[in-house]
């Protein structure tokens, strides 16, 4: 690589700002200019404060950093500040009067013989014109950097509010002596926010700021979850909004009384939630998801929007009604025994009480992994301290055939839970899961209360929502089941959406070619073919649009709001903003 020539000086290279050298409190906000002085006729170099627009014509450092201070700090007196720091008559200060685009610009002086300056004809007041000589392009850098601009504090103290309520912090952490001295020392002019400011204008300003950026449709789905909150055990209620582009809103947070009766209650809430939800966001609920499936029935009467059941809380209760618990804790028991001889920590985790019921298919699974060797170790004389009652049920056909015949279950169930937890998963998804499970019809009993526990999961809207998703076609529905399908788009359809759905059925027209193109999901499908057949995949994209399940964090998150002993108007709004900085965040991960 050859070198770089060195450049010779030819004299008319232009010349670097004179004066001073930049110290360091340069970097506070001020700007190098040149005075030019009508009366005198002379250019001296002078500080242009970026914060309060005026000019300083002794730039020293002692100087500047006073001026500093009174600029950082509201309350405090400027005189007595600039009594402390060094006299100097040399010092003057002028105001800024006019300016244009030249990068000149001319000030007045500020003194007792002009105290009204706009009162003032320009011809009596003494002129001065300054030349920045400072890029116009770093007024904006040098604004940040000053550290009592009125911008960066409305800036930091949002900053400071998000990271408060985003990392569930306690709004009494403000007023640690180690939350200070962390600010001042990241910033010693920085002004520090107060619990007050915290959960008073900061938290409303940011919940105002919530309601700007959520983008909420016409139509939308209401999520009302219940829990307990394991700090007041009390019962709960929180209400979300689904949004037609799968973002999750908070809305509001109840808590049940212990004299009313729940279905009762949920009734009312949501009534109330689906008139806050329009008042709030102007947008109309035309379905309600509920984590509790036993009050859905109480509720059907009550309500004109479709109601269904969270899938994965009637797929927990599906679980513990087919695999009996007895049989699990006997199997543990058994299990907890043989450990002392296989010495396995992962099994001794498994089948511990608080990780059993969730451990459950990781528990079969080893059982049948290792039939032989436990079947080996039981037959053996004296090896582990059991009955002769459990050692034999290991060599037990019925035992070993019940294990098989769970394990398949939970195997099917796997995929079924996996479905329904997805975020995008809709009640079309999980409905094809569901009619792919297979339930053993050895017990009668059994078999029909499961079918019955499947039946909740499976109303009409979801048979439909299977019946219009373009994967699914409905090709696993039953007769009985289809006539349920076409009874209702026979009432939900005019002349005109009961054309597109024979156009649909037989995939003719726009149907054809969209089902040529592979890899389209069932929204982009509808959303293609509104535009000809509205009125049909209006109903479809509704139907399609439903989740599948209540997020399962919501408890969680309540359980570990650390801000307690707000309002009930201001913990909701905690919230809301606590759900919108988590989803946010998320999405910036994703």
């Amino acid at each position: 690589m050859a070198p770089t020539p060195i450049k010779k000086k030819t004299g008319h290279e232009p010349k670097g700002p004179g004066g001073r050298p930049k110290h360091e409190v340069w970097t506070l906000g001020f700007r190098r200019v040149l005075k030019h002085c009508d009366k005198t006729q002379r250019t001296v170099h002078a500080a242009f404060c970026v914060i309060c627009n005026k000019v300083l014509c002794n730039t020293a450092a002692k100087r500047l950093a006073a001026h500093r201070r009174i600029c950082s700090l509201d309350q405090t007196d400027e005189t007595e500040l600039l009594d402390k720091s060094e006299s100097d008559s040399k010092m003057k200060i002028t105001k800024i009067l006019s300016s244009d685009d030249s990068g000149t610009v001319t000030f007045v002086d500020m003194d007792d013989s002009a105290p009204f300056v706009n009162d003032q004809t320009t011809s009596e007041i003494s002129k001065n014109e300054y030349t920045f000589l400072d890029s116009v392009d770093s007024m904006e850098e040098f604004r940040i950097q000053a550290t009592g601009s009125t911008m960066t504090d409305s800036k930091l103290e949002m900053a400071l509010a998000k990271f408060f309520i985003g990392c569930n912090i306690p709004f009494s952490v403000a007023e640690s002596s180690y939350f200070k001295k962390l600010c001042l020392t990241l910033n010693p002019n920085a002004k520090i926010v107060s619990s007050d400011q915290l959960s008073g204008a900061l938290l409303d300003n940011l919940y105002s700021k919530f309601h700007k950026d959520v983008k909420v449709g016409a139509t939308s789905v209401l999520l009302i979850d219940e829990w307990k909150d394991e700090n007041t055990n009390t019962n709960n209620v929180t209400v979300m909004i689904k949004t037609e582009s799968n973002e999750t809103i908070f809305l509001d947070n109840y808590e049940l009384s212990s004299s009313m009766d729940i279905a009762s209650e949920l009734t009312d809430i949501t009534k109330t939630s689906i008139v806050e939800a329009y008042d709030q966001f102007k947008t109309e609920i035309y379905a309600v998801i509920l984590g509790n499936s036993c009050s859905l029935v109480k509720m059907q009467a009550a309500s004109e929007v479709w109601q269904f059941p969270c899938n994965l809380h009637v797929l927990k209760l599906l679980t513990k009604e087919y695999v009996s618990q007895d049989f699990m804790n006997t199997l543990c028991k058994i299990l907890k025994q043989l450990n002392t001889v296989f010495k396995d920590d992962e099994l001794e985790n498994k089948i511990s009480s608080d990780q059993r019921w969730l451990n459950s298919k990781c528990i079969l699974d080893y059982c049948i992994a290792n039939l032989g060797t436990i079947q080996a170790v039981l037959s053996a004389e004296n090896t582990i301290k059991l009955s002769k009652e459990y050692k034999s049920l290991f060599l037990d056909e019925d035992f070993v055939r019940k294990l098989e015949s769970y394990n398949n279950f939970l195997e099917s169930v796997s995929e079924l839970s996996l479905v329904t937890q997805m975020p995008k998963s809709s009640i079309a998804d999980t409905t094809e899961q569901w009619l792919s499970l297979q339930i053993t019809e050895e017990d009668p009993e059994l078999a029909q209360r499961l079918h019955a526990r499947r039946e909740i999961v499976m109303n009409v809207q979801c048979l439909v929502a299977n019946y219009l998703h373009p994967a699914y076609r409905g090709r696993r529905l039953t007769d009985d089941q289809m006539n349920k399908v076409e009874e209702f788009l026979l009432n939900e359809l005019d002349s005109e959406g009961l054309n597109s759905l024979q156009l649909y059925v037989n995939e003719d027209g726009i149907f054809r070619v969209l089902n040529q193109k592979e890899g389209l999901s069932a929204q982009t499908y509808w959303s293609l073919a509104r535009r000809t057949h509205s009125d049909l995949a209006t109903l479809s994209l509704k139907l399609l649009t439903i989740p599948a399940t209540i997020s399962t964090n919501y408890s969680r998150i309540c359980n570990t709001i650390k801000n307690s002993s707000l309002k009930p108007d201001k913990t909701r709004k905690l919230l809301a903003v606590y759900y919108h900085l988590m989803e946010k965040e998320e999405r910036i991960e994703e």
